[in-house]
């Protein structure tokens, strides 16, 4: 993890990393960034009753000060250049997450009280925490608070799901985000659907510019996006060429992972 690449960016920086790689991290990013528990793929710390314990939108919120833009990204998201010259050109105001633009609202939302219970990966698998984000989302919509962060729920009507391991916010949208995220979706376990949904709401308040996306290779998870494509022995690793802005997930431990194509920002 070559954190020293970050180290001129203009960003509060948050890096989600699993346990054992805790104490490296902060020591490498010193006062460049910020390193937060992220336990890796479903082990026994990381699910309580079926659901992640580390909610994205949690691990967000108190860094979302407004002290600069923020970007949070998983330690094994890979970043090309031309993901720091977006977001400090065209997408300055934009909300950024990592998922194709044909996945973000509205395309990516339903209805509050949709049975959503049977949407499945690729693999086959159902994705469970929708039984338990649908009604939650629902009950913040029928709420009777009339709160700015409640109000704009109503507004926007839907309940979204999404891939969320990438999140760039500009500073005027993070109050906002950190009213949501610890408010109404504070008791939720599923981000790919407090995130999305959140992000959404921004966006159709225009406090910020239309929602981004980028379109990364890979996914959030085996059995998803283009990882369930995959030739056997193939990873994310071989999704990488010329024309890719980012991809998860990459072992960065591999510096040979980072020059593929080159990473660093150009500062």
């Amino acid at each position: 993890m070559l954190i020293a690449e970050y180290r001129c960016t203009p960003w509060s920086i948050i890096f989600a990393v699993a346990p054992d790689y805790l104490d490296d991290c902060a020591e490498q990013c010193g006062q460049h960034c910020t390193c937060v528990e992220m336990p890796e793929v479903c082990d026994s710390a990381r699910v309580e009753n079926g659901f992640s314990k580390y909610v994205h939108n949690l691990l967000i919120a108190p860094h979302a000060n407004a002290s600069s833009d923020l970007l949070f990204a998983h330690a094994d998201f890979w970043l090309s250049n031309r993901i720091y010259e977006l977001v400090r050109g065209p997408y300055r105001h934009n909300i950024v997450l990592p998922s194709k633009p044909e996945n973000l609202w509205p395309e990516s939302c339903y209805a509050p009280g949709t049975n959503l219970s049977s949407v499945v990966l690729k693999s086959g698998n159902p994705w469970l925490p929708w039984r338990e984000f649908g009604p939650i989302c629902q009950a913040g919509m029928n709420g009777t608070t009339d709160d700015e962060a409640s109000l704009m729920l109503k507004d926007l009507g839907a309940c979204c799901r999404g891939w969320v391991d990438l999140l760039y916010l500009p500073r005027e949208t993070q109050a906002m985000f950190a009213a949501m995220a610890t408010g109404m979706f504070n008791a939720t376990k599923f981000h790919e659907g407090a995130i999305p949904t959140i992000t959404a709401a921004i966006a159709r308040a225009n406090l910020s510019q239309p929602l981004v996306g980028l379109g990364c290779a890979g996914s959030c998870c085996d059995g998803a996006g283009d990882l369930a494509d995959l030739s056997p022995g193939m990873t994310t690793y071989d999704l990488i060429n010329d024309e890719t802005i980012c991809a998860h997930p990459v072992d960065l431990r591999n510096r040979t992972a980072w020059l593929k194509v080159s990473s660093a920002p150009a500062c």
